[in-house]
């Protein structure tokens, strides 16, 4: 490659990492839109009652990731910002009202529980006995009654059904006995005829790379994604081969976490359109997790990275593989999803 080749080269990288400087991560907007939800729900008129109604540290929380959206949306920020205030608003008030309906009583505290031992202290405020490990509880209410409800939170922009659980490939794969480290060992060999230069950068360096031509880009995505078929069927032998009992218990407790010791029990709220409504899921009494408990689960594979769950009545719902981002350049995740999502 000449000198002007490889000025290009650098210029077009660059240009790329700024791009994905600019953009913003999910996890940003989660926070925030956990964080609000608990204000509301705990009587909060706005952001500033964030430190007031759910304490300091959420606070300031709030206020480092309302940092990080102005930093990178510019006057695009407030709009934004005022989308997850929206989603706050209307996600608590749906909370309370199935809170009410359910006979749990008014509030009177309520935790954000990212911070380790929240959801614990949740729990021992209302002396409710042990956290389930690994629960999804975004946010824990305990009301006046001495109950306590955990509450998992989701929004899209859209008004369908989202996907309801990204379980990470590591833990997946530690529970159905696969050796982690294949996920990057199959990304390694793929890159390696791919671009060979790409395998010794860091991932960021490497997504720029894999982006800054469309032929490159095209090679990439292709290799990913029989990286992701492989890995797909190592899931799908693992998941196969399970006991009737033992699948449903994986699902269970694995994929829509509604196994039937969950401690504190919970909902899942998510905000759809934007703020303009919320949709208020109870894993218990859902038509999907009564199906899988009471149901014979089987599984099927489906197009070139997905499992479908299944039961005497049909589709259940599927599990994709996915990257974070750019293929062989980001993490591998997974994304349980309604099963008529996408092709088939």
């Amino acid at each position: 490659m000449d000198a002007t080749s490889e000025a290009v080269l650098r210029r077009t990288i660059r240009n790329v990492l700024l791009s994905e400087v600019a953009s913003v991560p999910n996890t940003v907007f989660s926070d925030m839109n956990e964080i609000l939800m608990a204000a509301f729900i705990a009587g909060a008129s706005g952001p500033k009652d964030i430190g007031r109604t759910v304490g300091k540290d959420a606070a300031q929380q709030f206020a480092s990731r309302a940092a990080q959206v102005k930093k990178a949306l510019g006057n695009d920020a407030a709009p934004r910002i005022d989308v997850e205030i929206a989603n706050g608003r209307v996600m608590a008030q749906s909370a309370l009202d199935w809170a009410a309906s359910h006979r749990f009583g008014n509030p009177v505290e309520v935790y954000w529980t990212a911070r380790p031992g929240a959801l614990q202290a949740a729990l021992d405020a209302a002396g409710s006995g042990q956290a389930t490990p690994g629960h999804p509880a975004d946010v824990a209410v305990v009301f006046d009654t001495g109950s306590v409800l955990g509450i998992s939170a989701k929004a899209t922009k859209g008004t369908g059904d989202i996907g309801f659980k990204n379980p990470g490939w590591g833990s997946v794969a530690a529970k159905l006995g696969i050796d982690a480290a294949l996920a990057n060992e199959l990304m390694d060999a793929a890159l390696a005829r791919v671009d060979k230069r790409a395998l010794a950068m860091s991932k960021s360096e490497r997504k720029a790379r894999l982006r800054s031509s469309d032929a490159l880009k095209t090679k990439a995505d292709a290799a990913g994604r029989a990286v992701l078929s492989k890995l797909r069927d190592a899931v799908f032998a693992e998941l196969d081969a399970l006991p009737a009992n033992k699948l449903r218990d994986f699902v269970l407790e694995t994929i829509v976490d509604a196994s039937s010791v969950m401690n504190p029990p919970y909902i899942k709220v998510t905000a759809m359109g934007g703020g303009s409504k919320a949709k208020v899921t109870d894993p218990g009494t859902d038509p999907m997790y009564a199906a899988i408990s009471s149901g014979r689960i089987g599984v099927a594979t489906a197009r070139d990275d997905s499992i479908v769950f299944t039961t005497k009545g049909g589709a259940l719902f599927q599990l994709r593989l996915k990257f974070e981002s750019q293929m062989l350049a980001s993490s591998v995740k997974m994304s349980a999803e309604p099963a008529a999502k996408g092709k088939r």
